[in-house]
């Protein structure tokens, strides 16, 4: 029986996702400060104040969180104008996003903790309330086929 490599994925994720998160140089200060400084950067040149932001291989969300700190903290210290921020954070990897859910839900970090019904691709959405707002989506979807289905910018 041969296998797609979108099977083997599947198949390979759902066997194996929450027990192989490891780390990477995105989370550290470094990579999610300088992301930072440049979508900031972006946002004020084209006069925006509003972010929609889309990861793709999010795996357990550490660089989305701290992403999202490090952007909060600029608009608080002036370094950014921001009113809102959207983030989607994408994995094939379910059980990687489901606890990451669990552990922000209870963690105090965000108002509401909102999550998806068990068929959806939707984990759970986070909202920290506050200039700028806050709302992470972690979605459990395969890149392309997330791409694929967007319907906007």
């Amino acid at each position: 029986m041969a296998l797609t490599k979108a099977e083997v994925n599947e198949r390979y994720y759902q066997a194996v996702a929450g027990q192989i998160v490891f780390g990477t140089e995105g989370q550290g200060v470094l990579h999610p400060l300088a992301v930072a400084k440049l979508l900031a950067a972006q946002a004020r040149a084209l006069g925006r104040r509003e972010l929609k932001l889309l990861e793709l291989g999010a795996n357990d969300a550490s660089f989305a969180t701290s992403l999202l700190k490090i952007l909060s903290a600029l608009t608080m210290h002036g370094e950014a104008a921001l009113d809102r921020v959207e983030y989607f954070a994408v994995d094939l990897a379910r059980r990687s996003l489901e606890a990451h859910f669990e552990e922000a839900e209870g963690s105090g970090d965000f108002q509401r903790a909102t999550p998806g019904g068990p068929a959806s691709p939707l984990v759970g959405t986070l909202v920290r309330l506050g200039v700028p707002q806050i709302t992470l989506h972690l979605v459990h979807s395969e890149a392309q086929a997330f791409v694929s289905g967007g319907a906007g910018a």
